[in-house]
């Protein structure tokens, strides 16, 4: 689906051009490993176990097909990669995160895509997740990439949205830094509130099915983990962003 040629598409256009410059510092700035880690927000390991334990528990098992939009450097196809049989394509905008994505998991499928597109055929697919995606774009291309989702997904498949609260007080910093650093291009961060995502998800063609805030520890996970600030991560954990699942009706 491609955007237009209007403002959103402008916005779009100016978004993916600094994520792909925040890319080119990261790898300037760090060695290969250390940068593909910190593109997707480092704690490589952790997250990616409780990003599995989400997606389990909206349904991901052996033969499922699940869509990763945004998946970057493939911290969670990693993860899935040898653990799990199902078919899976990572999408993303930016060709070095795919390259080091591809060595991680080579039996997986990755795609360079462009606008708020998911190139996979309608009700094709069981699971399309949006790990930090929706959080990185305006509220009128989230809903475009929600209908998107919507076209792919089966009927009775779930789409999974993590997303930023203002109302969440440990995602207060995360607000402030973009505004702290409004004079540096960086890559945007952007706010909902669950009720307004939940009205996208209802006029996209989805039934809300659950939500949970980024504290609240209800995600099972194999075992324990750390996050690089420390913090210890067992079973129920919490992703961190809140996160909500939405079913496409049967």
């Amino acid at each position: 689906m491609r955007v237009g040629s209007g403002l959103v598409q402008s916005i779009m256009d100016m978004l993916t051009e600094e994520y792909r410059a925040h890319i080119d510092r990261l790898l300037a700035e760090h060695d290969r490993d250390e940068a593909m880690h910190l593109a997707v927000g480092g704690s490589w390991d952790a997250i990616a176990a409780v990003e599995e334990g989400l997606l389990r528990l909206a349904g991901l098992s052996d033969g499922s097909s699940l869509v990763d939009v945004g998946c970057g450097s493939g911290r969670l196809a990693s993860r899935l990669h040898g653990r799990i049989d199902i078919t899976y394509l990572g999408t993303d905008v930016c060709e070095p995160l795919l390259e080091y994505a591809r060595e991680q998991a080579p039996s997986f499928t990755f795609q360079a895509t462009e606008g708020l597109t998911i190139p996979a055929a309608d009700a094709s697919v069981d699971v399309v997740c949006f790990f930090s995606v929706l959080t990185h774009l305006p509220h009128e291309a989230g809903y475009l990439y929600l209908i998107e989702a919507n076209r792919v997904l089966r009927p009775g498949g779930v789409a999974v949205v993590s997303f930023l609260e203002l109302t969440l007080e440990r995602h207060w910093p995360v607000f402030q830094g973009t505004v702290d650093s409004l004079a540096v291009a960086r890559h945007h961060n952007q706010f909902t509130h669950r009720e307004d995502l939940a009205v996208l998800a209802q006029r996209a063609g989805y039934e809300v099915e659950r939500v949970a805030s980024g504290i609240e520890h209800v995600i099972p996970i194999d075992g324990t983990y750390v996050r690089d600030d420390g913090e210890v991560l067992e079973s129920p954990a919490r992703l961190g962003q809140s996160w909500m699942l939405m079913r496409k009706p049967v």
